[in-house]
């Protein structure tokens, strides 16, 4: 089974390296009930990392999740537009004859349907028309090794790690360990134990980790301000956020911004 996660994810990067934001989302029952390693394994793949989307999950997060998690009870695949204004295609794979999740290829501009942030709506997402019958024939392959995937591998009770961590994933711009507390019903050593046991990390350092790779995000692609990019990673302190970036990268966001501009000059 882990040559068969291995081949999942060796054929997500594949898709991603033709230009296609490509991402998996597991309905809520299913995805709370993967096996740690596999769970960990693909939840790289279960956000959309265009930052337009993650400008507007930050505005209205819930209203994204409802969405997706709708998208995924009603079977349908094909082309959409989503409550944003992104086009994307839809490819849903199933458990047992039930919609167990889609794949979905994001990031195209539809012009009629803009819903704010012009500076990302026009730098980071596409104009061109969504190539369906290509991403059909590469999509298909990837929902049968899903669809494989799931065949053995769901427990049979939930796994409470997995729901944490899909939370943060989720909530990382603005929740704490009292929000997350509150929303699971446990004590802040209870959530604090499991979490540090399964990651080696704690709950802020996990967050702030997952906030630095938001942040590399906008400085690779796009022209947004430090200020700015701090701000809407959740970093209300810019000389901290700058700290911490140079201490997990080796340097500060100007100056990896500038050896990006470079390296891209040179291509």
């Amino acid at each position: 089974m882990e040559k068969l996660v291995t081949s999942v994810t060796n054929y997500l990067d594949y898709i991603m390296s033709q230009g296609f934001k490509v991402s998996v989302h597991f309905s809520n029952e299913v995805l709370e009930r993967l096996p740690s390693d596999i769970f960990n394994s693909l939840l790289p793949y279960n956000v959309h990392t265009n930052p337009y989307c993650m400008w507007v999950k930050k505005c209205d997060r819930s209203l994204c999740i409802m969405s997706q998690q709708s998208l995924i009870a009603e079977g349908k695949s094909g082309v959409r537009v989503c409550h944003a204004g992104v086009k994307e295609l839809v490819l849903h794979f199933y458990k047992k004859g039930i919609p167990a999740g889609i794949i979905s290829v994001s990031g195209y501009r539809n012009e009629n349907a803009f819903s704010g942030n012009a500076e990302l709506w026009e730098s980071s997402l596409c104009y061109e028309d969504i190539p369906t019958e290509l991403l059909t024939t590469l999509l298909t392959p990837l929902a049968l090794m899903l669809e494989k995937l799931l065949e053995n591998e769901v427990l049979e009770d939930g796994n409470e790690y997995n729901r944490i961590l899909l939370y943060l994933n989720e909530y990382y711009l603005s929740t704490d360990l009292e929000d997350i507390c509150h929303h699971f019903h446990r004590s802040p050593s209870h959530i604090s134990h499991l979490f540090k046991k399964q990651t080696g990390m704690t709950i802020r350092a996990y967050c702030n980790k997952l906030k630095l790779e938001k942040a590399k995000l906008f400085l690779e692609t796009t022209d947004m301000s430090i200020t700015q990019i701090a701000l809407d990673t959740g970093f209300n302190d810019v000389s901290y956020f700058i700290n911490l970036f140079r201490r997990k990268y080796g340097l500060s966001p100007m100056v990896y911004r500038k050896s990006i501009d470079k390296k891209n000059s040179m291509e």
